[in-house]
């Protein structure tokens, strides 16, 4: 099987990522500055920071692909310090593929974003073809480095993988991290607290559960990258209110809502056309939203 290095590993999608592979007999190594797993089974815990180009290049060793997780903002706070942005996450990035190329490692998966890359559009779904017009640093980061990605197959022969992931929810999921409509308010509606929303709450987003993002990851590895860049999504889009909705419908309580100002940076809607992954990886998301936020009232609902 496989050797594969997961960069971010101990994250959120990387930690549900480590355990789907490993499940599925690949030897996994996680790369993270911190270790999350109380049961790491087979999964190899290499502890080190995005930056160590030393401890980088150790994790590197006898690896065949590299899962590129690694973002230090969000959205949300990454216009407030871009040089921080562009430092932590673009050029540490291109450092990564330096040390890909010392090592002789070739294929890599990055986990680009399907919502903050497009911006605002005027389409009801959006296809990997539509024009990028990111509205935040952290946007336009991932855009430059999904640039770089063709600069380097070009320069030294990576063989890569785009992800646009649209807005992963689940298991393992931090509900205090600032990254994640459902997760927030499905913590905050448990625990009684309003749960505040920027603007009239009819901002639409397509959710992915977080199962089916992890099985687009052997997809990637088993048919190869027929193109270099695949929409990641449920392909359905919500809007905030009918989550909200969705999330009080399984509680014998009514959930508090506080309504704020809109923020600049938030897109109206964003709904991804997942048409060519399921054409070229064979791959189809399989939990709707009501289910996948059950599932998730569940989880937390057993760690409380």
């Amino acid at each position: 099987m496989k050797r594969i290095l997961i960069i971010g590993g101990s994250g959120f999608i990387g930690k549900n990522i480590a355990y789907g592979l490993s499940k599925r007999g690949y030897q996994v190594k996680v790369y993270d500055k911190f270790n999350s797993f109380f049961n790491p089974n087979n999964i190899n815990i290499k502890i080190g920071d995005f930056s160590d180009t030393v401890a980088l290049k150790e994790a590197l060793v006898d690896i065949e692909i590299v899962v590129h997780l690694v973002s230090t903002t969000t959205p949300a706070i990454s216009n407030e310090n871009p040089c921080l942005d562009i430092k932590d996450n673009l050029i540490n990035t291109i450092n990564l593929l330096e040390l890909m190329d010392s090592q002789g490692v070739k294929n890599l998966i990055f986990a680009s974003t399907g919502g903050a890359i497009y911006g605002q559009t005027d389409v009801s779904i959006i296809s990997e073809l539509h024009a990028t017009n990111p509205t935040s640093s952290y946007g336009v980061v991932k855009l430059a480095i999904e640039k770089y990605l063709e600069i380097y197959k070009k320069k030294c022969g990576l063989n890569y993988t785009i992800l646009r992931f649209s807005n992963p929810y689940g298991e393992y999921q931090n509900p205090h991290s600032g990254h994640g409509a459902i997760a927030t308010f499905v913590w905050r509606a448990l625990n009684r607290e309003a749960i505040q929303i920027w603007g009239d709450g009819e901002v639409a987003r397509d959710f992915l559960y977080i199962s089916d993002l992890v099985d687009v990851i052997p997809k990637v590895i088993e048919f190869g990258n027929k193109a270099p860049i695949y929409n990641i999504g449920s392909g359905v889009k919500s809007t905030l209110n009918e989550i909200i909705q969705k999330i009080s419908d399984n509680l014998p309580y009514d959930v508090e809502v506080i309504y704020g100002e809109p923020r600049g940076f938030d897109i109206k809607s964003n709904c991804l056309d997942i048409t060519l992954a399921t054409k070229d990886l064979k791959w189809m998301p399989k939990i709707k939203i009501e289910e996948g936020i059950k599932k998730l009232i569940n989880y937390y609902e057993s760690i409380k």
